[in-house]
């Protein structure tokens, strides 16, 4: 049985919230609080191997959660598009400070990224697979064995 007391005291009550340990509002705050304490590491607030850490986490935590290799397939894309537009706007943004060379070498990298992209939207990874096209079945003769 619970019980519930009769009263409390608001002077305990502020002391428990000030040391109360405060959950970050989103992932995106998490990032913010890691990245302001540890402001030396590159990756938002980890070094190398943390974030390669980070990474095989994340990677984990959907392979156990969704083993579908279209979903993978999806995330893949997503990611590289991802990469692929953050190049173009560096490159965008270096040719705008007449950065003329560089500029040119990361929207040529964000281009290589969307080849990249359209060789995996190509590539039929199993029956299911929506993305990939049609005559990519045809040319691969493609009985459903995966």
């Amino acid at each position: 049985m619970t019980t519930t007391p009769d009263s409390i005291n608001a002077a305990d009550l502020e002391k428990a919230l000030e040391t109360a340990v405060k959950e970050p509002e989103s992932a995106k705050a998490t990032w913010q609080i890691r990245r302001e304490a540890n402001p030396d590491k590159p990756f938002n607030g980890m070094d190398i191997q943390e974030a390669s850490d980070y990474v095989e986490y994340v990677i984990d935590q959907i392979i156990d959660e969704q083993p579908n290799v279209v979903i993978a397939k999806m995330i893949a894309a997503r990611l590289i598009a991802n990469v692929a537009c953050q190049q173009q706007e560096v490159g965008e943004m270096l040719l705008e400070q007449n950065e003329r060379s560089a500029g040119l070498a990361w929207i040529k990298d964000s281009g290589r990224l969307w080849a990249i992209q359209e060789q995996l939207r190509r590539i039929d990874v199993s029956d299911n697979d929506f993305i990939a096209e049609e005559d990519a079945r045809d040319r691969a003769g493609y009985h459903g064995i995966i």
